[in-house]
């Protein structure tokens, strides 16, 4: 998860089973070729869905204005690709999250958890110093991006496959207006 969607597929096929059951089928090891025509196949396939699955995290919009309301800017950092980002922005802006600036996985040499992303942002946004950012993020990778950034890193982690919860096994309780939390 959060790693740029090549590598994902790339990092499944070396899994002792995964390549075990490819050598089986194809009878040798999968390659940077099989990889390839597999990202190629799944590309069209990630981008019929996303704009059926753009919500954003519960409590992220909230925050993100919160935060807005006291002057700070928000930057993104994300394993997808810009053309997945195109779909998938404009839904998420629509829900309510847009930030100022959005640096994908395919628009740096080195995608997570390398700190390049991370640190195009801090340049973009005008930001004077890594060390005066806060990296937000559900992932090992993203928080491993953050750290290697030089900023304060904070995991959210509520569901997915590191978690092995959906969000229907997940118990989530708003914040209160009320409460101020």
């Amino acid at each position: 998860m959060g790693i740029h969607k090549r590598t994902h597929i790339e990092r499944l096929c070396a899994l002792p089973e995964v390549a075990a059951a490819w050598r089986a089928a194809h009878g040798r090891a999968p390659g940077a070729a099989d990889v390839d025509a597999m990202f190629a196949d799944f590309l069209p396939l990630q981008l019929s869905v996303l704009r059926d699955h753009a919500e954003p995290v519960i409590g992220c919009v909230e925050a993100v204005a919160a935060l807005r309301a006291r002057g700070l800017r928000i930057g993104s950092t994300t394993g997808f690709t810009r053309a997945m980002m195109d779909v998938l922005a404009p839904e998420a802006r629509r829900r309510g999250f847009a930030p100022e600036v959005i640096v994908c996985a395919d628009e740096v040499a080195r995608a997570r958890p390398s700190p390049d992303m991370c640190l195009r942002n801090v340049v973009e946004l005008g930001v004077s110093s890594p060390a005066a950012c806060v990296k937000v993020d559900d992932t090992v990778v993203g928080i491993e991006e953050g750290r290697r950034a030089g900023m304060w890193t904070v995991g959210v982690v509520m569901t997915g496959n590191e978690t092995a919860r959906s969000m229907a096994s997940t118990t989530v309780q708003r914040p209160s207006p009320e409460s101020g939390t």
